[in-house]
C-alpha cells in the first residue's frame, strides 16, 4: 500500500490538494437502505468530509523519505509451519496421558471418600442451593 501511494505522489505531488474527497460518493446512502446505523454513520461522516487540509506537498516529501517496507524472509512461513506442526505432535502425544492421569487422580479422590446417605443428601442439598442461588442472581440481574 505504501508503494502505491509513493508512486501516485511521485507522478503528481500536488494531486491530493486539487482533487475532491473521493469518499463523497460513499457518503450518500442508496434510497433502498433502511439501515438506521448506516444513516447515522453517513450523517456523522457528512460533518467531517470536507475536513481535508492542503499540505503543499508535505505528504509527498515525507513518503519519499520513508524507508522501504521490510519484507519477511521466504523461509519464515515454512519455519512457522514446521514449528507449529511439532507443537501439535507433542500436544497430541502428551495430552491423552494427561487426561488419563487426571481421571485416575479424581477417581482416587472420590473413591477415598466414605459414601453415606447423609453425604449424598448433603451433596444434593448443596447442588440445589447453588442452582437456586445462580437462578435468583440471574433473574435479578435481568431486571
Amino acid at each position: 500500500m505504501g508503494t502505491d501511494l509513493r508512486t501516485c505522489l511521485k507522478k503528481a505531488p500536488n494531486a491530493m490538494t486539487h482533487q475532491p474527497n473521493p469518499l463523497r460518493a460513499q457518503l450518500d446512502p442508496t434510497p433502498n437502505r433502511d439501515d438506521w446505523l448506516e444513516h447515522l454513520l453517513v450523517a456523522e461522516a457528512r460533518e467531517h468530509r470536507d475536513g481535508y487540509i492542503a499540505d503543499d506537498g508535505f505528504t509527498a516529501r515525507v513518503m519519499e523519505k520513508l524507508p522501504a517496507a521490510v519484507a519477511a524472509p521466504a523461509w519464515r512461513k515454512l519455519a512457522l509451519v514446521v514449528m507449529w506442526g511439532a507443537v501439535a505432535v507433542v500436544v497430541a502425544t502428551v495430552l491423552p496421558q494427561v487426561f488419563v492421569d487426571a481421571a485416575r487422580e479424581v477417581y482416587k479422590l472420590v473413591a477415598a471418600q466414605p459414601v453415606s446417605l447423609s453425604g449424598i443428601g448433603g451433596a444434593l442439598l448443596a447442588a440445589c442451593a447453588l442452582t437456586w442461588g445462580a437462578a435468583a442472581y440471574t433473574l435479578r440481574a435481568a431486571d
